[in-house]
């Protein structure tokens, strides 16, 4: 032996030293991020054709670039918004579809189908980024700070991550050409004639071939007498036949903070992008920019909400340490064994970054549950060994490491099934396996290879002053029965001297079928991060209300909340038909929303629009898909539904109801008339698009057009031109890009009689008139053109005062076969929630395939069928707990909370392995679970010491803003651990023979029969002792 023990552990130590130090220098090195949202891949195509009408950018831009973008790999839904002056197709890519490469196809894509649109369309800009997303960052910059709209777009357009930027308030000038027709046509100059000499002599770009030198052409407009010095025929300019000026662009949105108006900035992430180090970039440039001001940053939020969860984690590994000192009795041995903590902890985060991963809520909060677990192989080594003083440390762990390995893989083991997981919940909580299972594979490393020694080192052997003599055993003093320890055999044959063996299965009985009853009735929550120190609501308008008229209505409002106490921030959007509200919160303001509702009621014209969170329930889409308009088939099918006998038996349509019904209920997307459901609840209506507005067409007559030698096209591209101030060019200045127009003179057309009056150019000569090829007819139309799936869409939302309003589902279906739809007319019912309970289902598939890898590793190690099935049947009953538990502080289920039950299947098995010998004997399992009490209550304790800062962390008593969805975790797993140790005491009672429990009850036993330490359960004991573990070692 020689020096052995003594370099040994020396060894040990600076290999122990040496590989921590490895892992927490990469551990610390590891990326923050916040939470990887499922379903944020997509993409959005914007395209600006100012002045075209909603029909003709549908008809020329949204559909070809629809069917083309179909054909893109992974692309599995497509939206459309076709409005005056852009469209917007928003693409929802499949699960596991790389975001990168659906990029680079759909700018080829949409590249080559630019190429055949007119000439005036802008070029296309391709975000990454979901419209359905909330603004991630706000900043404001005074009107007076000189940053134009198009600097700051550019600007925070240009930083990585940064999916959308929009800009609101700011004003904004452009370079407009005013053509006289009296001037212009007898010259034969028209309209296309001045655009392409502008579009000739405004000129940016390079030209040579590939093996020589590159010649820059620059040559840009950027003044009115610039643009008034352009060619056009002869000795003729623009200036001869057109007034060149600059002009103010009539605002489109403007913003205010608190009253203040002011240039505000909103950015949106892009959909793969880290939040966090967005905002830090998104910080810095704000606070470059001289006056600006940040109103709200998520990243900042989430970097403090991060922060708690470190001290939770902090918080956690403490009391677990503290409790296993108070286990152990003895310093030293409790801070050797708590170094599997940070050991396990930095590895984990080791490996997270070596695979690129990052440090999310998930992971973060799956490193605070695994700190009272990584703990309990180690206290059950420790405890081994200062039990057996004198005994060789190789010894003790040969007896320990099966069951320690076998309870490690049990806790591994239930993650398997994830494989098996769509991508979409493999995304959402592989953060969570992977980190538990590099932390309990650390703590296996430190507990066998490492923790071994430094007890060894700590606590030798004193050898005997005659190495030939045979040492005798130590007799136990004879404890009183005041100071039995609470695991003592005395202990639990006074309380169960009659076994309650019905109330036991009595409840059993009532644990189980209230967990299943429970189990039903428990609502379905939406995982998703909500800020609750933000209020958002809209006010949207009637068709054709005016951008002043909508401040003019709303101001009182926003004046009010300016004022209100525990507001802390009021940020308006005002916008044509639409005042969007954002309120910064100080205080939860549930009075708040009754004093909102009340005042816009009296705002004229409008509707206020609340999102589910706000309003305190859920909602249901209905959408209906076919060609041509569908908006009076859904206001139709809407009322239907209303007054469907399932829903409700009698419907009273109120006053304003009745109107509504006639007129088809389009005005304004509003509630049609609450009514009240079979469970008494209000159940409202609102509708997604709004009245038709009414519109003059031109209907061209094909025979006198071409009597006249004109085209249907050359007349159409005529009117177009001179009717809407097309952007015919791009003018780059120091200030950013201004927009070049084409105009006709000021209030040329006064009404339709100017318009039927205008001249046509052509061979006719300009006596050819409008009202001589066509007529002038009056038709509603809509301006928004919705399309879902290259179809034309309408759609509502049935609001409900349920969180899971997934019943309503099977009744809205049933009405809708009934209803007769016009042929081709589909409907889509609910889709939102339906996907919710597949994702449900197959969670469930999952929980059932992990209970069958844990029968399988139960059955290798027992070898028998008996006691596998024993302990994976206790498993219902524990999980019955955290149902339980959900029920009382009324918790909806989530996905989330579904991966609790996974790991807390795995936990709950441990306590079994400790009670079930592989091997029968003479102890049965009611002696071994009173030995092996202490140790299973410690391990329970530990857990829920290091999972308990998430409760009030995550919700039961949390902080008052961002809000994650780990409080239901925590508690489903605190509250499954506790019941596994309760359902395992009741099993073992009933497992016993009655005649045993009255032997072992009497009068005879003695606590001086027992040892007065434990052993752990499962261990066999060293040579020449009494163990109740024999066969487990």
């Amino acid at each position: 032996m020689g020096n052995r023990p003594e370099q040994s552990p020396r060894r040990y130590l600076f290999l122990f030293l040496l590989l921590s130090a490895a892992v927490t220098i990469l551990g610390t090195g590891i990326p923050l991020s916040y939470l990887k949202e499922a379903g944020s891949s997509s993409l959005q195509v914007l395209i600006e054709y100012r002045s075209a009408f909603e029909r003709e950018i549908e008809r020329t831009i949204t559909i070809p670039l629809e069917n083309a973008l179909a054909e893109i790999r992974g692309v599995e839904e497509i939206f459309s918004l076709s409005e005056p002056g852009q469209s917007r197709i928003h693409i929802v890519l499949s699960e596991g579809t790389s975001l990168q490469d659906a990029y680079l196809e759909t700018r080829e894509v949409v590249d080559r189908i630019y190429r055949q649109f007119p000439p005036v369309v802008q070029r296309p800009l391709i975000l990454r980024s979901d419209p359905r997303m909330d603004p991630v960052f706000i900043a404001a910059f005074p009107l007076e700070s000189g940053e134009s709209e198009g600097n700051l777009k550019r600007r925070f357009q240009s930083v990585e991550g940064v999916g959308e930027v929009e800009v609101g308030g700011g004003r904004k000038e452009e370079l407009l050409i005013r053509w006289t027709p009296d001037r212009g046509l007898p010259t034969g100059i028209s309209f296309p004639v001045i655009g392409s000499a502008i579009r000739g002599w405004n000129v940016s770009g390079g030209f040579g071939d590939g093996d020589q030198v590159s010649f820059n052409l620059l040559r840009l407009i950027d003044s009115p007498e610039g643009i008034g010095k352009v060619p056009l025929k002869r000795t003729l300019t623009v200036a001869d036949v057109a007034e060149v000026l600059r002009r103010e662009i009539r605002r489109e949105r403007r913003a205010r903070v608190n009253g203040e108006e002011l240039l505000v900035l909103y950015v949106r992430p892009e959909g793969d992008g880290n939040l966090l180090r967005l905002s830090q970039t998104l910080t810095s440039l704000t606070r470059s920019i001289p006056g600006s001001s940040i109103l709200y940053d998520r990243g900042a939020k989430m970097k403090s909400s991060l922060d708690e969860l470190f001290l939770a984690l902090g918080i956690g590994a403490a009391g677990v340490v503290l409790l296993t000192g108070i286990f152990l009795h003895t310093l030293l041995p409790a801070l050797l064994v708590s170094l599997s903590i940070p050991f396990s902890t930095f590895s984990a985060l080791a490996v997270l970054h070596l695979l690129g991963k990052t440090l999310d809520v998930v992971s973060l909060s799956a490193l605070t549950v695994g700190a009272g677990l990584v703990i309990d192989s180690g206290v059950i080594l420790a405890d081994r060994f200062l039990e057996q003083k004198g005994t060789p440390i190789q010894t003790v762990l040969s007896e320990v490491k099966d069951p320690i390995l076998l309870s490690t893989l049990t806790t591994m083991g239930v993650f398997l099934p994830l494989l098996f997981a769509s991508p979409q919940v493999r995304l959402q909580f592989e953060p969570l396996a992977l980190t538990l299972v590099f932390q309990l594979a650390a703590s296996l490393l430190y507990t066998l290879v490492f923790l071994p020694v430094f007890l060894a080192a700590s606590f030798r052997p004193h050898a005997p002053a005659n190495p030939k003599a045979p040492a005798t055993p130590p007799t136990p003093p004879t404890p009183s029965a005041s100071s039995l320890p609470l695991s003592s055999p005395r202990w639990f044959s006074h309380r169960f001297r009659t076994p309650p063996r019905l109330a036991i299965l009595f409840g059993f009985l009532l644990l189980l079928g209230g967990g299943v009853y429970l189990l039903l009735q428990l609502p379905r929550g939406r995982e998703g991060l909500e800020d609750a120190s933000q209020l958002d609501f809209l006010l949207e308008f009637e068709s054709g209300v005016p951008l002043e008229q909508v401040m003019s209505y709303t101001e009182p409002l926003e004046r009010f909340l300016t004022h209100y106490p525990g507001v802390s921030q009021v940020r308006v959007k005002y916008e044509r038909e639409r005042a969007t509200f954002s309120l910064e919160l100080s205080a939860p303001g549930k009075s708040l929303l009754q004093k909102i509702r009340q005042r816009a009621s009296f705002i004229p014209h409008s509707f206020l629009f609340l999102g589910d969170s706000a309003r305190g329930g859920s909602s249901l889409s209905v959408v209906l898909c076919g060609e041509g308009s569908l908006e009076d088939t859904a206001v139709a099918f809407a009322f239907h539904l209303q007054q469907a006998a399932y829903l409700t038996k009698e419907i009273p349509l109120t006053k304003e109801a009745v109107p509504r019904v006639s007129s088809t209920g389009r005005k304004i997307p509003s509630h049609s008339g609450p009514f009240e459901s079979e469970k008494t609840a209000r159940i409202g209506i609102v509708f997604h698009f709004k009245e038709s507005l009414p519109s003059k067409r031109i209907l061209l007559d094909p025979q006198r057009i071409s009597r006249f030698g004109l085209t249907p096209k050359e007349v159409r591209d005529y009117l177009y031109t001179s009717l809407s101030e097309p952007v015919i060019d791009k003018s780059i200045t120091s200030e950013g890009e201004t927009d070049i127009r084409l105009s006709f003179p000021y209030r040329f057309f006064r009404g339709s009689a100017d318009l039927l009056s205008l001249s046509l150019p052509g061979t006719g000569g300009p006596g050819v008139r409008v009202s001589d090829v066509g007529s002038l007819v009056e038709k509603q139309s809509p301006r928004r053109l919705y399309r879902t799936n290259r179809r034309r869409s309408a759609s509502f939302t049935v609001l409900t005062e349920f969180q899971d309003p997934s019943f309503l589902i099977p009744r809205l279906r049933k009405a809708a076969e009934e209803y007769p739809f016009p042929e081709g007319v589909t409907v889509e019912i609910g889709k939102e929630w339906e996907e919710e309970s597949t994702k449900f289902r197959h969670y469930l598939g999952l929980l059932l395939l992990s209970l069958g890898v844990l029968l399988l590793i139960l059955l290798g190690f027992y070898q028998e069928i008996f006691y596998p099935l024993l302990v994976i049947l206790q498993l219902p009953f524990s999980l019955a707990f955290s149902v339980w538990a959900l029920w009382i502080f009324q918790i909806p289920l989530t996905l989330s909370i579904a991966t609790g039950f996974l790991l807390s299947g795995g936990i709950g098995v441990n306590n079994s392995l400790l009670v079930f010998p592989r091997q029968r004997n003479a102890h049965s399992p009611l002696e071994r679970f009173r030995v092996s009490f202490r140790s299973m209550l410690t391990a329970t304790l530990t857990t829920v010491a290091g999972i308990l800062p998430l409760w009030f962390r995550g919700g039961g008593g949390g902080s008052f803003g961002l809000s994650e969805p780990f409080a239901g975790l925590s508690l489903v797993l605190g509250a499954g651990s506790i019941g596994s140790l309760i359902v395992l005491g009741g099993v073992v009672i009933l497992l016993e023979p009655k005649s045993s429990m009255n032997r072992q009850s009497g009068p005879s036993e003695r606590p001086e029969d027992r040892p007065q330490r434990q052993r752990p359960p499962g261990l066999s004991s060293p040579p020449g002792q009494e163990s109740l573990g024999e066969g487990c070692g």
